[in-house]
């Protein structure tokens, strides 16, 4: 049968190795295998690590706590492990007689799962009857250190209008808290502006802290500002960090957000800070320096760097030209891919903080640990960095002998 395991090292393996998880997220057989790889490479470090041992967190076919009785576990998928080890899932459930609640979330360790939300449960902060849709659905749910979850459900009721059919919730099994909903005032905007369209991944820190953008109906509201970026927690309300229209921070005078782009889960930290990548538009600007990143919070916005600015330790007219989704550590640090002018399909991995950042990598380095001209040739673009600012990353090698 299908199962979700986890470690008892937090944060160092996770393994799903259930063909339904897979195939829900598009998976293929191949991947399948590729994580059976993976956890048996973590499992052989053990001469090295000391021993490694897995325990189960759910089974299909376990009754699913919390849910009908004798609901059992039909499939998973969305699962996910903290540093310390609590697990979160999405189940899916067998629906023989049980017609309201066929899927939810689930968090918890190994042999104590909890239910956060089922599908059909009454959703906290909403009018009486108004119920949970596919609490946490397509990987809208994200957990922290904290054993805390946050996720994106839609809503129905007989007084649910599309207008205000989706919202964030917070919180841990038994006390889950509505952050902010689709119709609802919008802070930071004109009376009557609203929410509409709330936007994923959501991404949440150590806080109690989430960050996310959502579309905005309203007087006043069109296409040149009909979006923004909101951060917040349960205790203070969310704040507006930036919307489309406003000026943008550390430009010139006139210059404005046209796009934001806030698409990247670890792009907020235990600081409160979030990144985000935008467009621009305004006087001075065209195709050559209308992107940057920006670094900050709802009080203040700082740009880390612009399309157009000079490259350091580069000959003159090496400008950066294109920014990958930024990523942010625990002390500030912030690190982004970049192509460079005059540098054809070639990627650079930037680290530091704005106005003080350096090369970590670039395509066509030697790669370390390898024989000599064997160098990186691609980078994945899920890139990691710890408190310590060290970075982990994926890349293609090309040189003598490959192929």
């Amino acid at each position: 049968s299908s199962d979700v395991c986890s470690s008892d090292l937090a944060g160092l393996a996770r393994c799903a190795v259930t063909a339904s998880s897979f195939r829900n997220k598009g998976g293929s057989m191949k991947q399948i295998l590729q994580a059976a790889l993976i956890a048996s490479i973590l499992a052989s470090s053990s001469a090295f690590a000391g021993t490694i041992s897995f325990s189960t967190a759910a089974l299909t076919g376990d009754i699913a706590p919390g849910a009908d009785p004798g609901a059992t576990f039909d499939a998973f998928s969305d699962t996910g492990v903290n540093e310390s080890g609590t697990v979160s899932l999405r189940g899916y459930l067998s629906t023989t007689g049980f017609e309201d609640c066929d899927n939810g979330l689930w968090l918890g360790t190994p042999g104590s799962l909890e239910l956060v939300a089922c599908e059909g449960d009454e959703a906290p902060g909403t009018e009486n009857g108004t119920t949970f849709i596919q609490p946490g659905g397509a990987g809208h749910s994200v957990t922290n250190d904290l054993g805390e979850i946050a996720f994106v459900s839609r809503l129905e009721g007989d007084e649910v209008s599309i207008f205000e059919d989706e919202g964030i919730w917070l919180g841990s099994p038994g006390d889950v808290q509505l952050l902010v909903r689709e119709g609802d005032q919008a802070p930071g905007t004109d009376i009557g502006t609203e929410f509409i369209g709330i936007s994923t991944p959501l991404v949440l820190n150590n806080l109690g802290d989430i960050a996310f953008d959502s579309g905005l109906s309203g007087p006043n509201v069109d296409l040149s500002n009909d979006k923004g970026i909101w951060l917040g927690n349960i205790s203070q309300g969310v704040r507006l960090v930036a919307r489309e229209g406003d000026p943008a921070p550390d430009t010139d005078a006139g210059i404005v957000f046209r796009e934001l782009h806030f698409d990247n889960g670890r792009a907020i930290n235990d600081r409160g800070e979030i990144a985000f990548l935008a467009k621009i538009e305004g006087p001075g600007v065209d195709y050559t320096n209308d992107t940057g990143l920006w670094i900050g919070d709802s009080d203040s916005l700082q740009l880390v760097v612009r399309a157009g600015d000079p490259v350091p330790n580069l000959p003159i007219g090496s400008n950066f030209e294109t920014f990958s989704a930024p990523m942010l550590s625990a002390k500030g640090e912030i690190v982004f891919q970049s192509t460079v002018t005059g540098y054809a399909s070639t990627w650079w991995l930037w680290k530091g903080t704005a106005g003080d950042f350096e090369l970590a990598v670039r395509q066509g380095d030697q790669a370390p640990g390898t024989e000599q001209d064997v160098v990186f040739n691609s980078l994945d673009s899920d890139v990691l960095i710890n408190a310590n600012g060290e970075l982990v990353f994926k890349a293609g090698l090309s040189g003598p002998g490959l192929d």
